[in-house]
């Protein structure tokens, strides 16, 4: 028993000796090949008005969940000043398809400035109003929304449309194609007042709705409603040969002023302010920017 004691270390060392002389030598790894990796980090705001009478929480006691799952609170910030509630209001009837995208584009660039204001929100209303965006003091969310909207079909230019039809040439042949000389349609004096007509009962729909859709004002310091809409002529009659016009004033130009005065009126005591956006649609090919002639004011484009 003690010899084979004394064996058994020399036995298991020859053993070790054998596995590393069999053992391949090793080789240095192969580095990687070098990859790029980024981190975004989202951060995302949101607005909360504590019960009155008490005190704003410390950063350490918010409790932020979104859909049941807890959320870091990184900073807590107070606005200083009173908000502003702001709606960009999308008008499908009223507005031009033409230069959505560049209106949409100009308050995509006033991003940072209308959500330091107060909230924001977006609404289209093609013809009921509907909230496309809910109100949002996040420049970035915002800018996605009106870039999502931009390639939308969303404008019909009803009054233009109603305007051509009582002129007896449909808005859709006006314009040719393939450069050929537009179709006309014989016009009748019938025809226009049917066309004026659907133009007074479409402007004061349209007044109602947006007098509905705004509501109330909420904010302390005031609203305004940003107005994407390209208007209506006020003397429409006028505007037709004089073979077309009603035989006897129908009152249409007062109609439509006094609808107009109307939705002044309810969204003032509502306490909004309106801001209209007269983009205008591209110049036609071949045609310089309207930044380089010269029209007199009457001919401007722009809602009236």
């Amino acid at each position: 028993m003690h010899r084979a004691a004394r064996r058994l270390p020399l036995g298991l060392a020859a053993l070790a000796l054998l596995l590393v002389a069999a053992a391949p030598s090793r080789r240095p790894p192969t580095p990687l090949p070098p990859y790029e990796q980024s981190i975004e980090v989202v951060e995302t705001s949101v607005l909360v008005t504590p019960p009155p009478l008490r005190r704003a929480p410390a950063l350490d006691e918010w409790r932020l969940l979104e859909n049941g799952v807890p959320r870091t609170v990184e900073r807590v910030e107070e606005l200083v000043g009173d908000a502003w509630e702001l709606a960009i209001w999308v008008d499908g009837p009223l507005c031009d398809q033409r230069a959505l995208s560049r209106t949409l584009l100009g308050l995509a660039f006033q991003a940072e400035a209308l959500t330091r204001a107060g909230s924001v929100r977006v609404v289209v209303a093609d013809p009921e109003p509907r909230t496309v965006l809910a109100a949002t003091r996040e420049p970035r969310v915002l800018v996605r929304a009106l870039a999502e909207l931009s390639p939308q079909s969303l404008c019909s230019g009803e009054p233009d449309a109603l305007l051509w039809q009582a002129r007896g040439m449909p808005r859709a042949t006006a314009a040719g194609t393939n450069g050929a000389r537009p179709a006309t349609q014989p016009a009748t004096r019938e025809g226009a007042a049917t066309a004026l007509a659907a133009l007074r009962t479409l402007v004061e729909r349209r007044a109602s709705v947006i007098a509905n859709g705004a509501g109330g004002c909420q904010a302390s310091a005031g609203c305004a409603l940003l107005l994407i809409a390209h208007g209506y002529p006020l003397d429409a009659d006028m505007r037709l040969p004089a073979e077309l016009r009603p035989a006897a004033d129908d009152g249409l130009g007062n109609a439509l002023s006094a609808a107009t005065e109307d939705l002044a009126r309810r969204l003032a005591v509502a306490r909004w302010l309106v801001l209209a956006l007269p983009f205008a649609p591209p110049p036609p090919v071949g045609e310089d920017d309207e930044a380089h002639r010269t029209l007199p004011r009457e001919a401007r484009p722009g809602p009236e």
